[in-house]
């Protein structure tokens, strides 16, 4: 229990450092936000940008760094060896519910198909072979 207990701490520790920089399509507007999604720096352009189309870039911006938040914390839970608990499928299911993937049209410059996380447990390679239950960040995973 303390080796569990102690991994956790390092996680916190690592969650709490997670800091995430998006820039806006056009390049524009530039935010970071902290492990919790709160906005912790903000750069606009000096000039020359309609207000409530700014405005529109800052939120659009803001929420896919905030969008990428869940992923940096389930790789911290990988990188800290809690990956396979289940208290922290409940921290990163709650932290994409906070923090929704945003469906965004796809720049000029953007190719194939989205990033998809691998599975933590690699594919077994006959049915018997599979775990008794699901690795906790499996969800979704086609098996």
């Amino acid at each position: 229990m303390a080796a569990t207990a102690q991994r956790y701490r390092v996680m916190r520790e690592q969650v709490d450092r997670i800091s995430v920089t998006e820039t806006s399509r056009d390049g524009a507007v530039r935010v970071t936000v902290s492990s919790t999604g709160t906005l912790t720096d903000l750069v606009l352009p000096d000039r020359g940008r309609n207000p409530t189309d700014l405005a529109g870039e800052v939120m659009d911006t803001l929420r896919r760094a905030q969008a990428r938040i869940p992923d940096l914390i389930r790789q911290a839970a990988i990188d800290t060896g809690c990956g396979d608990d289940p208290h922290t499928h409940l921290v990163v299911e709650s932290a994409r519910a906070r923090f929704p993937e945003q469906k965004q049209d796809s720049p000029p410059w953007a190719s194939g198909p989205p990033r998809v996380p691998p599975p933590l447990r690699p594919k077994p390679e006959t049915e018997d072979d599979w775990y008794d239950q699901p690795a906790v960040f499996d969800v979704g995973v086609e098996r």
